[in-house]
């Protein structure tokens, strides 16, 4: 498989550095000052259509391959960490909702997501269960026609934003990771609130959150697959993300390095060897890992 852009990734590349030089770089400091959901930028990354690059054309998205939404990735992190993670995390649902949901789910969620009406927030790591999901303590509880949610969750992305929730639960704790299953919660869900903002050191505009369930009661529809899938749909979620992470990654390394070639060629510190020598290092590494990402994930 050859890795090489063809001429509309090329453009499009193109077009998406000047979008981000010119209409997201005068906000980014903004964001970070304010540590507040960046509505500005969103609106304007949607508009540009980034947001939209991952979901189907009969949804209303961009239909995008995944080279393309890495190459996004890559040059809106360039500019601003949180915004990179914003384009991450808006291809988070269609993931989830591809291969767990039902038709009914695709239909009411996606054209949403894809036309920027919701933002959407994955919600797994508690207190004490971050990447071992095995303790996971929040739970569904079945009754009737709801299942009612209990328990607490913690550095929600996106969460002060968001209007829908995809929350991973267990509905059977003797069973561990197999006993877990993942629930779309709409925002205004009695019972089910945020509790804190934390106050990040990095990419401040995240607004990451604390989320609380008590007696929350969501509508048996809103499962994603059946019982006990939602270790495989958070495991192919983020699968499915990880090329775009490491692109989010190359990209924030790239716009650092930017800034040091340019400060590079203010400072003036004895005969200037150490920088040098920290750039001679850090832009070989830099190149590599751009070599490296994007690389679709594989099948099978």
């Amino acid at each position: 498989m050859s890795y090489q852009l063809n001429e509309e990734q090329k453009m499009f590349y193109q077009s998406t550095r000047r979008f981000a030089q010119e209409k997201l770089a005068p906000l980014a400091a903004e964001i970070d000052e304010k540590g507040e959901f960046p509505k500005e930028a969103f609106e304007q990354l949607q508009e540009m259509g980034i947001l939209s690059l991952v979901f189907p054309e009969e949804y209303g998205g961009a239909g995008a391959d995944h080279l393309t939404f890495c190459l996004a990735t890559e040059e809106v992190s360039r500019i601003s960490g949180t915004l990179g993670c914003l384009v991450l995390y808006q291809s988070f649902p269609f993931s989830l909702l591809k291969t767990g949901g039902t038709d009914t789910q695709k239909a009411k969620y996606i054209p949403k997501l894809a036309s920027g009406e919701l933002i959407h927030s994955f919600s797994i790591t508690e207190p004490h269960a971050g990447s071992d999901v095995s303790g996971i303590k929040t739970r569904a509880t079945l009754d009737g026609d709801h299942y009612v949610l209990n328990g607490s969750k913690c550095f929600c992305t996106h969460a002060q934003a968001a209007g829908i929730v995809t929350v991973f639960t267990t509905t059977d704790p003797a069973k561990g990771s197999k006993g877990l299953s993942a629930f779309i919660v709409e925002k205004d869900t009695p019972g089910f609130s945020i509790s804190k903002i934390e106050q990040m050191m990095g990419l401040r505009g995240t607004s990451s959150c604390e989320l609380v369930f008590e007696e929350c009661r969501i509508p048996r529809e809103n499962l994603l697959g059946k019982e006990g899938d939602g270790f495989k749909l958070a495991m192919v979620t983020l699968d499915e993300a990880r090329p775009g992470s490491a692109a989010m990654g190359v990209g924030i390394a790239q716009g650092a390095l930017d800034y040091a070639l340019r400060y590079a060629k203010e400072r003036v510190q004895l005969d200037g060897r150490w920088t040098v020598d920290e750039l001679a290092d850090l832009m070989p590494r830099t190149l590599a890992a751009n070599l490296v990402n994007p690389m679709p994930p594989k099948k099978g």
